[in-house]
């Protein structure tokens, strides 16, 4: 998945979905609203069914691997 630069989700709120999701960051960084953290390039993270996450925004736009399976 590539996010361009500049790319704000907040129109979308917090992110909850019923599929495990992976996601490893390949490029660039993201920025956490709720977490208030920054993500960059060579993190991962696993997500549970129905776990929190998000709004992002990225500055310098970012390109991730993102698997989902379902449970």
């Amino acid at each position: 998945m590539r996010w361009e630069p500049g790319l704000d989700t907040s129109p979308s709120g917090v992110i909850r979905h019923e599929w495990v999701e992976e996601v490893y960051l390949l490029e660039g960084s993201h920025h956490d609203l709720t977490l208030d953290e920054t993500f960059s390039a060579g993190h991962f993270a696993a997500r549970p069914p129905g776990m929190a996450h998000g709004p992002y925004r990225t500055a310098e736009g970012c390109v991730m691997l993102e698997i989902r399976y379902r449970p």
